[in-house]
């Protein structure tokens, strides 16, 4: 499947030829057209409002699928077996013959037997503001989803070759001067169906709203007329230039299956809505005049996106049982690769799930817009929504949520953004390939890490060392042994702080954001020479050292010289660790009625070398789980380290 975000280059395909015969067939096109070469948008694709949820007509069992766009404005279809291009708008453009032509050449690349698609439905695509806009899906194969080298890699080059900031710059300034909304070379690639990357087959989609809602984020009746606007903090707005959060639960297999079960939790998830009817709006960007834009969260009630996916080839433990993780993991989320960015300027849903069935059970995923809710809110949404589906019980555990920011006295609200810094984090950028592991560590074992580290600190640590500032340590060492750094190499540990009890004023149930990220910096040779309780404490006074007065000094600084938060930025030369999420949040208490999770898994999101990812372990009494990414060639140095797998609990002891 193809997902909100994706390049062409997470496909696989059988013959690099006609990748070619395509790139220089719409090329001339283009050259015909306008007299100069714009390049080709491999990436970059969306729908008008007729189709706003991104929904196309589905071509099942495709061999080959080929949509082209010609027209300014309009939209071009390509027929089921490729004879014909058709212009429904009619704009006398004959390219009929320029489709006959091709297709021509992709039968004989192909074989004369190939047939092109098994189904007599066209595929409609609207474009906007391209004059020459492809996607081409060509024999979608199995495999995984980021190799180096064949045909993945080669479609890379060519993307990073001809992927430009637009494809008419004159019609985008025209654009910019007429619109009251900033429009960025960006946009999210289109959601396709029937397509399977992994042996994930997307079955169905749908916009679910909220069942009812009660009060607005003030406590009062929401407006029957108007929207109601919740203006976005520091914290919310600096994650607008990062992925969505993307988590997501392995359960034992369903009571129900099919459309029913997908039915009953689109039920579940709409009076969720109605609690969390935030999450059913749409971020909106406006822009000012001066240069600047502001973002703000709209009530509008539009809906969260619901996909139902099947794996029929994929079995629990494939996922639960692996030390490695496997490919398979990403396909199972959608939205993948989109920045909260993405959906203020192209009113894309603020929250998507994906539920795929699996052979013995299913997997429940979440993705949620960064810059509307942190990894609190995402649990506190997610313990809802299973608690509802599981219970149906309007008396919830969970708290009420509050929906109302919190600004600091002198922050102007909305608070407005430079937009041209805005742009330029915003367009596509070059992921890295990284490998996953995910990591236990039982309760026994981090008691042990955690005494150890105290006992190596005794007499000169004025506070105790926690549970997670030990594993923490353990793992920053063993990463800097597995990427053999020298003695003199700078390395930095990022920690996500949580400011929720450290700043006055903010409420139990406060939606939204409210985390900082604190650095802590070092060199390989300090970290390995001075031992575990040394570096423990290092993290141990970096998290101490946030107070009240700190956070709000940050908060006020950034109004006044707002920074982004980036992958890009984040991304070093192998030396930097950094870790988001919290043992706290209760991943397993996310029962939906037919048994707890079996595991926890996280996304494509923010995936870096040095991205770490702490969990709840399933173990009660204080386990501890760590999902690392690193660059190929660390991750089996990583697991070679005998210091570092003595502490760790493999898969088949858990």
């Amino acid at each position: 499947m193809v997902e909100a975000g994706s390049t062409l280059s997470t496909l696989a395909v059988a013959n690099y030829s006609i990748c070619l015969i395509l790139l220089d067939w719409t090329i001339d096109l283009d050259w015909k057209k306008t007299g100069i070469v714009q390049g080709v948008r491999l990436r970059l694709l969306r729908t008008t409002s007729a189709y706003r949820s991104n929904e196309l007509v589905a071509l099942p069992r495709v061999h080959v699928l080929l949509v082209v766009g010609v027209v300014d404005g309009g939209f071009c279809q390509l027929d089921a077996f490729g004879d014909a291009l058709v212009d429904p708008v009619n704009t006398g453009e004959d390219v009929s013959g320029g489709g006959k032509w091709l297709m021509r050449d992709l039968r004989a690349v192909l074989g004369r037997g190939t047939r092109v698609a098994s189904t007599k439905h066209s595929m409609p695509v609207f474009f906007s503001w391209s004059w020459v806009i492809f996607l081409a899906s060509l024999h979608i194969v199995e495999g995984p989803r980021n190799p180096k080298g064949g045909c993945d890699s080669f479609l890379s080059s060519l993307a990073g070759r001809w992927v430009l900031r637009t494809s008419n710059s004159r019609h985008m300034q025209k654009q910019q001067l007429t619109s009251h909304k900033p429009v960025l070379p960006r946009t999210a690639a289109i959601h396709m169906g029937s397509c399977g990357v992994d042996g994930v087959q997307i079955v169905s989609r749908r916009l679910v709203r909220p069942s009812s809602i009660s009060t607005t984020a003030n406590g009062s009746n929401p407006p029957t007329e108007e929207a109601e606007v919740i203006h976005l903090t520091p914290w919310d707005l600096r994650l607008l230039t990062t992925d969505y959060i993307q988590k997501g639960v392995l359960l034992p297999k369903a009571l129900t299956s099919g459309g029913r079960l997908v039915s009953d939790l689109a039920a579940s998830l709409a009076r969720a809505l109605g609690r969390f009817y935030a999450f059913a709006g749409r971020l909106d960007a406006q822009q000012c005049g001066d240069g600047t834009v502001t973002v703000s969260l709209r009530c509008t009630g539009d809906g969260a996106e619901v996909v139902h996916a099947v794996a029929p080839g994929v079995a629990v433990a494939h996922i639960a049982d692996s030390l490695y993780t496997p490919p398979v993991v990403w396909s199972l989320f959608s939205f993948n690769q989109v920045l909260g960015g993405d959906a203020a300027f192209q009113s894309l849903p603020v929250l998507s799930v994906q539920i795929t069935e699996l052979a013995d059970g299913v997997f429940i995923a979440m993705s949620m817009n960064h810059s509307v809710g942190d990894g609190t809110t995402f649990w506190d949404f997610f313990n809802t929504w299973s608690e509802l589906n599981r219970c149906g019980s309007s008396e919830l555990s969970t708290p009420a949520p509050v929906l109302q920011r919190w600004f600091v006295e002198t922050s102007p609200v909305p608070i407005p953004l430079p937009l041209g810094k805005l742009q330029r984090l915003l367009r596509p950028f070059a992921r890295p390939t990284v490998q996953e592991c995910f990591f236990t560590f039982s309760t026994a074992s981090v008691r042990k890490l955690k005494a150890r580290a105290n006992d190596e600190m005794a007499g000169r640590a004025t506070a105790t060392i926690s549970s997670l500032q030990a594993v923490f340590a353990h793992v920053w060492r063993a990463l800097c042994r597995a990427r053999r750094l020298p003695p003199e190499q700078d390395t930095v540990y990022y920690l996500i702080v949580g400011c929720r009890g450290r700043v006055a004023g903010i409420a139990p149930g406060y939606v939204g954001n409210a985390v900082m990220r604190s650095e802590v910096p070092s060199t390989a040779g300090e970290i390995e020479r001075n031992g575990l309780g040394w570096t423990a404490w290092l993290l141990n006074r970096s998290v101490a050292s946030f107070d009240e007065l700190r956070v709000r000094g940050w908060l006020g600084r950034w109004v006044r010289e707002p920074e982004f938060a980036h992958m890009g930025s984040l991304m070093s030369d192998g030396a930097a660790v950094t870790t988001g999420s919290s043992p706290r949040f209760d991943v397993f208490g996310n029962d939906f009625g037919w048994g707890t999770p079996v595991a926890v898994r996280s996304g494509a999101a923010e995936k870096m070398d040095g991205a770490t990812t702490v969990f709840k372990g399933r173990e009660k009494g204080g386990s501890i789980s760590l999902e690392v990414c690193v660059k190929p060639g660390v991750l089996p140095m990583l697991v070679a380290d005998k210091e570092f797998m003595d502490a760790v609990t493999l898969p088949a002891q858990v």
